[in-house]
């Protein structure tokens, strides 16, 4: 099943952090391209975001992907279900064939940390399945560190 994140959706979340990312190296998108060829080397950088969304849960499921250029930078914080109130979630989250978060039985409410290093280009997928059957909206926040 696929879905859309209505209230800020993962790519533009992402590009948040990319133009984040970018202000923090001092770069504009026609330097980027520069930097390809520097996609080993680790960037330090410091920041955090507070990300709230809504994903679509069909038949008690979900999933979302996006895909974005992030410099190969540590990421850092926590994952929380904010709705709805009833059942519980299997959550996985992952960058590519990198599992970035594995949690089943998740309640509202429950703070989940993650920790991940992404590479020059994160591929992020999020699976959702809720313990009821029927459709639902997930409501999540994440905080996150970089």
């Amino acid at each position: 099943m696929s879905g859309q994140i209505e209230t800020t959706d993962m790519n533009s979340l992402m590009n948040s952090v990319q133009n984040d990312i970018m202000g923090h190296i001092g770069i504009d998108n026609s330097q980027l391209a520069k930097l390809i060829d520097l996609s080993s080397e680790e960037v330090l950088l410091g920041g955090t975001k507070d990300i709230t969304f809504k994903l679509p849960i069909k038949n008690g499921k979900g999933h979302q992907s996006a895909s974005q250029t992030t410099f190969g930078i540590t990421i850092s914080g926590d994952f929380e279900i904010t709705s709805p109130s009833e059942g519980t979630w299997d959550i996985v989250v992952k960058d590519g064939n990198s599992t970035i978060l594995n949690k089943k039985g998740v309640k509202k409410g429950e703070k989940i940390s993650f920790k991940h290093k992404t590479g020059f280009k994160a591929n992020i997928s999020l699976d959702a399945k809720w313990s009821e059957s029927k459709d639902t909206t997930l409501m999540a926040k994440i905080h996150a560190s970089y």
